[in-house]
């Protein structure tokens, strides 16, 4: 069974800088202590930690409390340097010191920052169960301590590791218990901060309407306030960066207003740097050159510390990015004969974040403006001196546990082994960038810079290597085995990054099976859309990999597929409807013909890329004959994502249905006249519990769920398939759940019952139209609701149709030794034998995603 994750990893060090600063205050500690704690808050919240470090070593001395209040700041900030044993001596020393003492108030704080600290720790390392468990005690300890806003940081805290064990309901409900405590609370530069926090929280989960609530609520509680302009910065900073996620006009706003009110040079200096990502995205060469030069001369003012040296490389990434704009924008910024965007002066920005970076000892500060630097060299084509600065890069990235930057060496330097000739290298970097990949994706998921530079800087790692592996050889002949199998696991990886991206959330798979596990006569078909190629992998049970592609211009390609998806419009002649479904029939299934015939294969499954996944497959044409003529056909994101099948499968128990659904009007969707009669026709098959209209709410669907072990929810509802996760909703009476509220009412009934739905239908949805990444909002419903498969529409089909495709699949599927994928190949050829139904608009509609058994 499919467990989904999210780590919000946004606040780690939520209430450290308060914690620093309520110590200093604290009584009980030695006069000379204050003064050393704050000197090292200074230099930590400076980014400067290696130097914080010196300074709270020489405070451990005096009392208990000293010694074990400067180790838990020290192990701060070994945590900060990437130096996690380090981290992890300082945090057991302070808690030696303090589980043997009877602490008084200022002990229980102390012991609070100890147990946030290690939980800290502990989710940076990955081990989620015992940072909720530290989180729990910092909780209790603080509470015992009458501190307020430590139990809120410890909270919110705990919903990060709720969160990435998968446990969404319990850290909603713990996040919304926060949220309630607030208004209770005086106005305090204490309560500005959490809400700020809880908005970063909401805005990295993906509820982008809560995060502006929450963050408009922290503005307003700093300006009441109004004794610290650096929080009213540092949220307008915040907001900015949320409506730049969401693609809003106000982030420059925003930003204007940040750099208006922020005291700090660094502050100032971001809120320019997210200027320039903006207006270099918009084009606007006019305005580009006043302000490259205000950060050009703000960052030369800027110390010595982590955020200066980050900000000189992120000025030189603007920089390089700029290079490659519109030529309009260049010409525009260079009429001033403005000097920046030469490389030797980008060079000599990265020089100077490289000897700030050693200066401060921070090698993960180092690494990213070597690496930067190795960049520069690559575009240079001085491919020597690059390889040597990006490995050097990842020894240091590697070294400090950087891993959200070592992938883009590694990454970086298979380029440059491509551009040198060396295949064999090349490959062996992609695929460690891959891994490592893998690693982060709980981080990535939930960075909203990393999701709007997805496609950017994340998806063509996987693209670039699936390149190199399918380059057949030069006499033509096929890539290797050892090249398929690694290319079909990279395209597998990549389909789950998507669905990551999409969701905003990881989901943790299952082990890889080898398709005669699963079925002994499935064929597996992973289409990949290349560079000015379809390529295809088949896999066969118990045979080798075949491989075969077709070339032609990408933009050819994505212009058959996308008039192909149109053509089912019953509008379009039907000659070229068939004449564009054969044409994908010979890109994808042709060659195979012989080999499918041999070895007596019977359901065809797809895992498509890009505008492929909003093709019904069912409805590719070989001239004379449909595919579901002669093969039931599924859809699945990867043989990873499959569940092996039930012991208690369909044929060896009764059916029994949940089902849902609408047929008045509501919430500005049409009414759904049809659904009461599908409805009715199908629990005549299928016995079980019907919620219509006015009952049909996500309580009632919720509270069922939860109390019987049906195998089958069928909601006859409006839906959609969206863009983006929000988009993506199934319609109740009384609200739209979005994917992942109905990921938490499903996988509710698995956590306590052990017994996965074996099926999801959801027969009222479409995907949005020509958008190639709507389709992700079904195979992430697929995979996310913890439904072993799903059957849903890609299309809006006729209440009648559906209603008799409906009563036929489940008809079949109550047959002994009927798998879901055979089901529903007979209903659809049910209606495609009815002249009245026989256009492939009616049927081929419904697609099965996921296990087809």
């Amino acid at each position: 069974m499919m467990k989904c994750l999210s780590s919000i990893g946004l606040v780690l060090v939520l209430l450290l800088p308060l914690a620093i600063a309520d110590a200093v205050r604290e009584p009980g500690i030695a006069a000379e202590t204050p003064d050393l704690l704050g000197r090292g808050k200074q230099l930590y919240d400076a980014g400067r930690y290696a130097e914080a470090v010196a300074v709270w070593q020489q405070a451990i001395g005096g009392d208990v409390l000293q010694k074990a209040q400067s180790l838990t700041f020290v192990a701060r900030a070994h945590q900060a340097l990437g130096e996690w044993d380090k981290a992890q001596d300082a945090i057991d020393r302070s808690l030696v010191l303090l589980q043997g003492e009877t602490l008084e108030r200022a002990g229980s704080i102390v012991l609070g920052q100890t147990f946030n600290a290690q939980g800290s720790l502990y989710l940076t390392v990955g081990d989620a169960e015992a940072a909720l468990e530290a989180w729990e005690r910092a909780e209790e300890t603080y509470r015992q301590a009458n501190d307020t806003p430590g139990v809120l940081g410890s909270q919110i805290d705990r919903a990060q590791a709720l969160q990435v064990l998968g446990l969404y309901q319990r850290a909603k409900t713990l996040l919304e218990a926060v949220d309630r405590q607030l208004p209770d609370e005086a106005d305090t530069p204490i309560k500005a901060m959490v809400l700020r926090s809880l908005g970063t929280v909401w805005q990295a989960s993906g509820d982008w309407e809560r995060a502006q609530t929450l963050l408009d609520r922290s503005l307003a509680v700093s300006q009441r306030v109004d004794d610290d302009p650096e929080a009213i910065a540092a949220t307008l900073l915040q907001l900015g960066n949320l409506a730049r996620s969401a693609s809003q006009v106000r982030a420059m706003d925003y930003y204007d207003r940040a750099l208006a009110t922020a005291t700090a040079p660094l502050t100032r200096v971001r809120a320019r740097l997210n200027q320039l990502k903006l207006l270099a995205d918009a084009g606007e060469g006019d305005r580009l050159v006043p302000l490259l030069r205000a950060i050009k001369t703000e960052i030369d003012r800027l110390p010595p510390s982590r955020g200066a040296v980050d900000a000189r490389v992120n000025f030189a990434q603007s920089l390089i990015a700029l290079q490659d704009a519109h030529s309009l924008v260049l010409q525009k910024a260079h009429s001033s004969e403005f000097p920046l965007l030469d490389n030797r002066r980008v060079a000599e920005i990265l020089a100077e974040a490289t000897q700030q970076a050693r200066q401060l000892d921070d090698p993960r500060a180092e690494s990213y403006a070597v690496g930067m630097m190795g960049q520069l060299y690559e575009r240079s084509q001085q491919f020597p001196e690059a390889r040597t600065l990006t490995e050097s890069a990842l020894s240091l990235a590697q070294a400090s546990q950087a891993h959200e930057i070592g992938y883009l060496w590694q990454w970086q330097l298979g380029r440059i082994w491509q551009q040198q000739g060396n295949r064999d290298r090349a490959i062996a970097a992609y695929a460690e960038a891959v891994r490592t990949l893998g690693k982060l994706r709980n981080d990535l998921a939930i960075d909203p810079e990393r999701q709007v530079e997805f496609q950017g800087s994340i998806e063509p790692v996987y693209r670039e290597v699936l390149e190199l592996l399918l380059q057949p050889g030069a006499n033509g002949d096929p890539p290797a085995q050892t090249d398929l199998q690694q290319a079909r696991q990279t395209f597998e990886a990549l389909q789950l990054a998507e669905i990551d991206n999409f969701f905003r959330q990881a989901c943790l798979n299952v082990k890889t099976r080898q398709i005669d596990e699963i079925d002994p006569t499935a064929a597996v078909f992973h289409t990949i859309l290349l560079e000015n190629r379809v390529a295809v992998i088949l896999s066969l049970p118990g045979q080798p990999l075949y491989y075969y592609q077709t070339e032609l211009p990408s933009a050819q390609i994505n212009d058959i597929l996308d008039r192909s998806r149109q053509s089912f419009n019953r509008v379009v002649p039907k000659s070229i409807r068939e004449q564009l479904s054969e044409q994908i029939y010979d890109w994808l299934v042709r060659p195979a013909e012989s080999e499918l015939a041999e070895h007596h294969i019977q359901t065809l499954v797809f895992v498509a890329d890009g505008a492929l996944r909003n093709l019904p497959m069912a409805a590719l044409y070989d001239g004379d004959r449909y595919l579901v003529e002669t093969y039931a056909v599924a859809n699945n994101s990867g043989l990873q994502l499959l569940d092996p099948p039930s012991p208690d499968t369909f044929g060896m128990r009764q059916l029994q249905l949940l089902g849902g659904g609408l047929t008045e009007a509501r919430q500005g969707f049409a009414a759904l006249p049809g659904v009461k009669l599908e409805l009715e026709e199908i629990q005549q098959i299928v016995p079980g519990q019907i919620f219509l209209d006015r009952e049909f709410t996500e309580a009632n669907v919720q509270t069922q769920v939860d109390r019987l072990p049906f195998p089958i929810v069928h909601l006859a509802t409006h839906g959609n398939f969206g863009s983006t996760f929000e988009e993506t909703f199934v319609l109740t009476w009384d609200e739209k759940i979005n994917a992942k509220e109905l990921e938490t009412l499903i996988s509710t009934r698995d956590a306590q019952l052990r017994d996965p739905i074996e099926l999801l239908v959801l027969s009222a949805c479409q995907t949005a139209s020509g958008d190639r990444h709507a389709v992700l909002g079904l195979a992430g419903i697929a995979v996310r609701s913890g439904a072993r498969s799903t059957l849903a529409s890609l299309w809006r089909v006729q209440d009648r149709s559906t209603a008799e495709l409906m009563v036929a699949f489940y008809q079949a599927l109550d047959r002994p030794g009927i798998s879901k994928a055979e089901a529903l190949r007979q209903a659809q050829l049910q209606l495609l034998h009815d002249s009245q139904y026989a256009h492939p608009f009616f049927w081929s509609a419904f697609v099965l995603v996921g296990n087809w058994l």
